[in-house]
């Protein structure tokens, strides 16, 4: 899905984001690991201190740390509509920008951090290199995990997207960007990886029964380092800058 199509989920998808996507067992499961390794991930940084995040959306984020008791916080993203969503729920400044060319100055923030941006960009370089500019500290991105249980299901998906464009049928939500970790790391050049973080155990799937899903998470927890030692879904990446 390129940046066009995003920007238009985004905004069409604003005002019932969060009911659609965190309302049930599974999306509950999944903002609770990711807020758990963000916080674990900001170790260190001073409850005043200045944090970006970038790509806030509508604000679950910068909430979730509001509540934590940090005080200088700022989101942006390119979705106006997201933003109104975020002003209700957080007193964090908001601001419209473009994560290839932030509205900030070079080291503007103690730490900057991304969640589910990276995976859908088509220059995931390019928004890490901006990251680390208006970093001065620290650089906490997500990175799906290419080597995960949930590769496997990636590769169906696309066979099965390229089957229904063969009979004119349109093609379903594919998996988003996937990577290695040193394909990660080495795009971000300026700063050395301190910490990889597990932020979501599962392979991602679409909707489970909370029962099932209950049973499901105990299996993949006993069988995914067998089947190797990175396999979790989704990691928290914490780059550290060189002074």
């Amino acid at each position: 899905m390129n940046d066009q199509k995003i920007q238009q989920l985004y905004r069409d998808d604003a005002p019932k984001y969060d009911r659609e996507r965190f309302a049930g067992r599974q999306g509950q499961l999944l903002n609770q690991h990711q807020s758990a390794a963000l916080l674990k991930a900001l170790s260190g940084i001073q409850k005043n201190a200045p944090i970006l995040e970038v790509g806030c959306g509508t604000g679950r984020f910068l909430e979730f740390l509001e509540h934590q008791g940090f005080t200088d916080l700022t989101g942006v993203d390119q979705s106006p509509e997201m933003l109104v969503e975020a002003a209700k729920k957080t007193r964090a400044q908001l601001v419209p920008g473009d994560v290839y060319r932030l509205p900030f100055g070079a080291g503007s923030f103690s730490a900057v951090f991304s969640i589910h941006v990276i995976m859908h960009l088509q220059r995931p370089a390019t928004a890490l290199r901006e990251m680390s500019r208006v970093s001065r500290k620290r650089i906490i991105v997500d990175m799906n995990n290419l080597l995960s249980l949930s590769a496997a299901s990636s590769i169906v998906r696309h066979g099965q997207n390229a089957w229904r464009r063969l009979r004119g049928r349109p093609a379903v939500a594919t998996a988003p960007n996937q990577f290695r970790f040193r394909q990660f790391v080495s795009m971000v050049p300026e700063a050395e990886l301190q910490q990889k973080i597990m932020s979501y155990p599962l392979p991602l799937t679409g909707p489970m029964p909370g029962i099932y899903l209950k049973h499901y998470q105990r299996l993949a927890n006993r069988l995914g380092p067998l089947v190797a030692p990175n396999w979790a879904s989704q990691y928290l990446l914490v780059f550290q800058k060189s002074k």
